[in-house]
């Protein structure tokens, strides 16, 4: 069953967050997102999945496996592994954003079909 969800926060790694909800799977908290509106997945969808499993991680010292996205009206579930390499790449984004607060410019990445028509393309 689909437990409500607490809000973890964690001064350590400087994160806070309050999964969808939370399923308990052999013993450990697994995450559970929910996007009702999206049918696809989306790298800011994982980042936030990641970023909860990272929580419960910290605070019930117990590393969740996987979280899981439920996404569009169908509600179809995806499970997203929790593996050294996502997190890694979750770890740039957040180094990233710091980074931004700290007062560092963020450095663009256009996209050529997103960007193609744009007048500030350059």
């Amino acid at each position: 069953p689909l437990l409500p969800s607490k809000l973890y926060i964690t001064e350590s790694i400087g994160l806070s967050g309050r999964p969808d909800g939370v399923l308990i799977e052999n013993g450990i908290a697994i995450p559970v997102e929910r996007k009702p509106l999206s049918n696809k997945i989306r790298d800011r969808f994982v980042a936030q999945l990641l970023v909860y499993i990272r929580l419960i991680e910290a605070i019930d010292g117990k590393r969740p496996p996987h979280g899981y996205l439920v996404l569009g009206k169908e509600c179809r579930k995806v499970k997203i592994e929790n593996s050294s390499q996502r997190q890694s790449w979750l770890q740039a984004r957040l180094d990233k954003m710091k980074a931004i607060i700290a007062g560092v410019p963020p450095t663009p990445t256009p996209e050529k079909r997103k960007c193609a028509g744009c007048p500030v393309k350059e």
